[in-house]
């Protein structure tokens, strides 16, 4: 069984859209490749329009796209990373107060950065350049030696 199932109706009918999650490192099983392992269980197949979602680590997606045979063009591939890029991405396009739009979309990527996921998209443009808590030790030559910063407006 695929770990989401979503029914979504559209102006060409009814969807099916089915999406196997894969945590870091994980394979898939041998009858995961096919995605006719899924998209064709009884449950499914009143839908004329099925599709598949293979969400994995971006380390894991070419191994993943490899293993998978899908003759039928019904499956995809996004990674986590990916994902959290969106979510950030449309939260903030939300039409409401800009504190309200940046907390959901703070929210987001703190969730996905506690997983230890960082997304292709983040909050803020300057946040791509930081360093990451991990690049920050006392190995690394470059580490930050100072952490003060101006806090008052000049």
């Amino acid at each position: 069984m695929a770990d989401v199932a979503v029914h979504a109706r559209g102006h060409v009918g009814d969807y099916a859209i089915l999406v196997e999650a894969k945590i870091k490192g994980g394979a898939l099983k041998k009858t995961d490749a096919n995605p006719d392992s899924y998209l064709e269980l009884e449950g499914f197949r009143q839908f004329e329009n099925r599709y598949l979602i293979y969400l994995v680590d971006e380390q894991d997606a070419a191994k993943t796209r490899a293993l998978v045979t899908d003759s039928k063009a019904r499956s995809g591939l996004l990674t986590w990373q990916g994902l959290g890029g969106l979510q950030i991405e449309l939260a903030l396009k939300l039409k409401c107060d800009d504190r309200i739009r940046d907390f959901v979309a703070g929210a987001i990527q703190y969730q996905f950065l506690n997983h230890h996921i960082r997304p292709t998209r983040l909050v803020a443009e300057y946040l791509t350049g930081e360093p990451c808590r991990a690049d920050i030790n006392k190995i690394n030559p470059e580490k930050m030696t100072s952490w003060l910063t101006k806090w008052k407006i000049e």
